[in-house]
């Protein structure tokens, strides 16, 4: 069982080893967007807000209607019901012996399962998502053999929301991916003699 530890960030596997977490890795080959040249306070703010709106989602999703900023969670509803989802699962964690992240929503849609990312920035790299998301849906796969069928962005910026569908990163690099993370772990435990 996988477990995250909010105040580190930190996922941690069953033998209680650091697994890279899913954005992390993007970061180290520069899938990730650079927010270097934001203000430092414009960037903890815009932080502080896509932690309040992805709570204010999941609390929305458990049934409460306790609301930091219930106009996302509008746009969010809004957008469900024209894309006719039906959620079953939020803020789930996936992962493997060596990666791990949290997928914000799982649902049903007429096209299948639907795995989406909420963002609430000014704008959403579509190829960050795409890496992201498509690592997600493998995990799932790998952990719980649930296959997505699709994966879609859920950009919620109030009155400016939309939903963005996106296309998979192929699998047999996806797999790669994770493929070559797990080797580098193992490597480095040789390193350590930890093996």
């Amino acid at each position: 069982m996988i477990t995250f530890d909010e105040a580190t960030h930190k996922y941690w596997g069953d033998e209680m080893q650091e697994l890279t977490p899913v954005t992390a890795l993007l970061k180290q080959y520069g899938i990730t967007s650079d927010y270097s040249f934001v203000n430092e306070a414009v960037l903890e703010k815009a932080c502080n807000l896509g932690t309040e709106v992805h709570k204010d989602i999941e609390n929305y999703l458990q049934g409460s209607d306790n609301f930091t900023h219930p106009e996302h969670v509008e746009r969010f509803i809004e957008i469900t019901k024209a894309q006719d989802i039906t959620w079953f699962g939020s803020e789930l964690i996936v992962g493997n012996k060596a990666v791990a992240g949290t997928i914000d929503h799982l649902g049903n849609s007429v096209e299948g399962i639907i795995l989406c990312d909420t963002k609430t920035g000014s704008t959403v790299n579509k190829m960050a998502c795409r890496w992201q998301l498509s690592i997600y849906a493998e995990l799932l796969f790998q952990s719980m053999g649930q296959v997505v069928n699709k994966i879609a962005v859920i950009h919620n910026r109030g009155d400016k929301s939309k939903f963005i569908p996106l296309d998979y990163i192929p699998l047999f690099v996806v797999r790669r991916l994770l493929t070559l993370e797990q080797d580098r772990q193992e490597f480095m435990e040789i390193l350590e003699g930890k093996l």
